[in-house]
């Protein structure tokens, strides 16, 4: 009787049970679906967080670069002061050192484009030699629909000839791309302010202004950043006083 009990329990027992059933498959697979689900899509907002992030500090970093050109170049403004200076005349030349300021359109769009003249030339190396340049800011539309409009920057050495209406050229370097909006606002010595300027004409009383305020607004990415500062003029020509 030991004997034949030994042998029951020593021998393998086949059971109906020998895989997974169809059920048991279906709910595997559905649970790894969902898991891999999950998964791709955290994957993905990570992904395009960090591109978003990169684009935004790409922005930033542009705008950064720009705001600061333009705080050294108005910084190095060069502007005669009376009696030095001379009003043109009807047909008489432009002021070499002359401050313009106007709105145009690029595209079907207004932005503001500004003249003037800075001891901040840059040079081929790249770095400012003091010489006094015609200095201009103005905005293009781009043919690449990745860069939107062009902040472009023209640099001329003196001696230069003063034209307002100057041919724009693709060969003046592009300060930012994909600009929203370019504003100057100027500020006189009454802290007056005007979004245009002439310092020839009569209306401005041949002066230049104390200040300009700059707002660059860029295109990052389903976003706009704006970005704004204000630079005092260190130099400045007030108006002529009467009888002098």
């Amino acid at each position: 009787m030991t004997d034949r009990l030994t042998k029951y329990i020593m021998k393998p027992q086949i059971t109906d049970k020998q895989g997974f059933t169809l059920i048991e498959l279906l709910v595997a697979i559905t649970m790894f679906g969902v898991v891999a689900t999950i998964v791709y899509s955290s994957l993905n907002a990570i992904l395009s967080r960090t591109n978003a992030i990169a684009r935004a500090s790409d922005s930033f970093e542009m705008a950064k670069n720009c705001m600061e050109r333009m705080t050294f170049d108005l910084t190095g403004i060069y502007v005669e002061p009376f009696p030095l200076y001379s009003p043109p005349g009807f047909s008489g030349p432009d002021d070499p050192y002359r401050f313009l300021a106007k709105i145009d359109l690029a595209g079907g769009n207004r932005f503001s484009t500004l003249r003037f003249t800075s001891t901040e030339h840059l040079g081929l190396s790249g770095f400012a030699d003091s010489r006094l340049a015609e200095i201009r800011y103005y905005v293009t539309a781009s043919d690449d629909p990745d860069q939107g409009y062009l902040l472009r920057r023209a640099d001329t050495a003196f001696p230069y000839d003063i034209d307002q209406n100057a041919q724009l050229s693709d060969n003046d370097p592009i300060m930012c791309t994909n600009i929203v909006a370019l504003e100057f606002t100027f500020y006189d010595a009454e802290e007056k302010t005007e979004e245009d300027w002439d310092s020839d004409s009569d209306f401005y009383k041949n002066t230049t202004p104390v200040a300009v305020g700059i707002h660059l607004e860029l295109a990052s990415g389903n976003n706009t950043r704006s970005f704004y500062t204000r630079v005092p003029l260190p130099v400045f020509r007030m108006a002529k006083k009467e009888g002098k």
